[in-house]
């Protein structure tokens, strides 16, 4: 009976499978945790594989610089660029200009001398360069000469601007029929220098003949000018000058009131060298426009004639 009781306690205890067992479960608590740190790796992987052929893709079908052509025109010749504009030029003309506009965003030209462009419309801005001044167009047809540092501008066609490449706030916008010239600094309106000229002669032809014993009176003397003949003015639509030009160029300081209804068409006679606060004077002493303060201390509101504050 002794014995019988000593084998019902006995208790046998198997050291390999318990090691086994103990094993097994430690495997199956750090497997996910590495099966974790793996595919992250190979996600990051993945994204730089991913990066460097966008990469390589990028730099087989990216659009190089374009390649340019310098010119020197020894007798009059064309040129036309591949948009389909023509550049007519004189004699003894440089021109350095793109041979495609494939993945550019502005049609640049840099040119010294005279030459005739024919600019096609497009939704690329046409730039030209020359020593002192850059001609922004989109589409239009005008004259570019330069003679002894002095440059003449005259638009056929369409509307270009004008501003010096030191000061771009300095600039004029030229309409159909408008000539300008720059020298010494300033922007000459030559429209109204012929004018002056020819309202000079007609007065002459006016005055009465001289009696048949003239009397001699001697003129005064004049000193001649140590500046040049600055424009008192040239004709445009008020709309253009309005928009186009003081509102497009000083976007943070000009407002023009919503209730104000002017005919952008209408005729006025301005001088478009001088800064804005001149040209907003000259067309309030015209009685075209008034103004009001804006919500900043230098803001201005353009408004119907005496509806100014």
């Amino acid at each position: 009976m002794k014995q019988n009781k000593d084998i019902k306690d006995f208790i046998v205890f198997d050291t390999d499978a318990e090691w086994n067992q103990l094993m097994h479960q430690v495997e199956e608590h750090h497997f996910p945790e590495k099966k974790s740190k793996i595919t992250f790796i190979n996600f990051i992987q993945s994204i730089a594989a991913s990066l460097v052929v966008v990469l390589l893709f990028e730099l087989a079908f990216k659009e190089p610089e374009p390649s340019r052509s310098v010119l020197f025109a020894k007798e009059n010749q064309n040129i036309t660029l591949t948009d389909g504009s023509i550049i007519s030029l004189m004699a003894g003309t440089n021109l350095d200009y793109p041979l495609h506009f494939r993945g550019q965003n502005v049609r640049k030209i840099i040119f010294e001398g005279s030459a005739t462009f024919d600019v096609k419309k497009s939704i690329l801005p046409f730039v030209i360069y020359t020593k002192d001044l850059k001609t922004e167009v989109l589409g239009t047809k005008f004259i570019i000469s330069q003679k002894s540092g002095t440059s003449y501008i005259e638009t056929l066609e369409g509307m270009v601007k004008v501003s010096e490449i030191k000061n771009p706030d300095k600039s004029v916008i030229l309409n159909k029929g408008d000539k300008f010239k720059y020298a010494g600094g300033s922007f000459i309106d030559l429209n109204y220098v012929e004018q002056v000229q020819k309202d000079s002669i007609v007065t002459e032809k006016k005055l009465p003949k001289p009696a048949q014993k003239p009397v001699v009176v001697k003129a005064p003397r004049v000193e001649q000018a140590s500046e040049p003949l600055k424009p008192v003015g040239s004709v445009y639509k008020l709309g253009s000058v309005l928009k186009d030009y003081l509102v497009k160029q000083n976007k943070k300081l000009i407002k023009i009131d919503k209730k104000f209804k002017f005919n952008p068409e209408q005729i006025v006679r301005i001088n478009l060298s001088g800064d804005f606060n001149e040209i907003i004077k000259s067309l309030k002493s015209q009685g075209i426009i008034d103004t009001k303060p804006g919500d900043c201390p230098d803001c201005i509101i353009i408004v119907a004639p005496g509806s100014g504050n």
